[in-house]
């Protein structure tokens, strides 16, 4: 940050503080967005912000736990919304409301994104995750154990027993 010759910042401010920390994540819980705040001269530039996460642990944990609770708020706004809708405003009160849902199912999947069962996990469709795993450097043994996890079955692979040719 540049400094006047009173020795006074020229800027907006990068260091972080919890001062502003806070105030970050009490904007957030209130509805505002990242952006919207970061346009305030005496807040962070949105760059500054998004650096804090991933150094400071601390902040992470507050700013996840406000977009969370920013869910809420959207949730809120979603009833009084709905509530206040009149024929004359549904068409805008719609799109609004809309947009309010999808970010409060973003924000807090856990507690407002659609479910899929009503059973728990076992409805939910399997999780598909992709590893790469080089087969060259693993023995027959390896070979066949990592087969039977892939396939559900015994031994398929054939090899040469020790001796035979």
């Amino acid at each position: 940050m540049v400094t006047k010759p009173t020795g006074n910042p020229v800027g907006r401010p990068s260091i972080y503080s919890e001062a502003t920390a806070e105030e970050i994540c009490t904007r957030l819980v209130n509805g505002e967005t990242l952006i919207g705040i970061c346009e305030d001269e005496h807040m962070p530039r949105r760059e500054t912000v998004t650096k804090w996460l991933t150094s400071r642990p601390d902040f992470y944990s507050s700013y996840v736990l406000a977009r969370e609770q920013q869910a809420d708020y959207m949730s809120d706004l979603i009833v009084e919304m709905a509530h206040n809708s009149t024929n004359d405003t549904s068409g805008g009160d719609n799109v609004r409301l809309k947009a309010y849902q999808w970010r409060a199912e973003t924000l807090n999947p856990r507690r407002y994104a659609k479910k899929v069962g009503v059973g728990g996990a076992d409805d939910l469709p399997p999780v598909q995750t992709q590893q790469t795993i080089n087969v060259a450097v693993l023995s027959i043994e390896q070979l066949e154990a990592l087969q039977a996890a892939l396939t559900g079955s015994g031994k398929l692979i054939e090899h040469e027993e020790e001796g035979e040719e």
